[in-house]
């Protein structure tokens, strides 16, 4: 559990030294801050960066148009409706056949 905790403290520590992902930051109207961080992470090449940048300006765009999807659309739809009880088949089907159990104790069992 000692293990856990502290991991868990370093990860929130590191966190402040991450930085805002280039998405985020077009999408709350600062794209030059965008471009300075999405070039650094490509090594510089700010004509690479702003080729992306212009297909994530292009997304958000484009999810503007699309709307937000409601909950009542995930279980009326056929769609999102089969989507969702596949998933539960299959955590069901973990749950009931133990492999979480073998996951986690497989080391000490064996």
């Amino acid at each position: 559990l000692g293990v856990q905790v502290l991991l868990g403290v370093v990860t929130a520590i590191g966190l402040i030294f991450c930085s805002e992902t280039p998405r985020f930051l077009q999408s709350a109207g600062r794209p030059e801050e965008a471009l300075k961080i999405l070039t650094s992470l490509r090594g510089g090449d700010e004509q690479v960066a702003k080729q992306e940048l212009d297909m994530v300006q292009a997304e958000l765009e484009e999810e503007k148009q699309t709307g937000s999807a409601t909950w009542a659309e995930v279980f009326t739809n056929p769609y999102f409706r089969n989507i969702v009880v596949l998933g539960c088949f299959v955590q069901f089907f973990q749950i009931i056949t133990g492999i979480n159990a073998m996951v986690s104790f497989g080391g000490t069992l064996f």
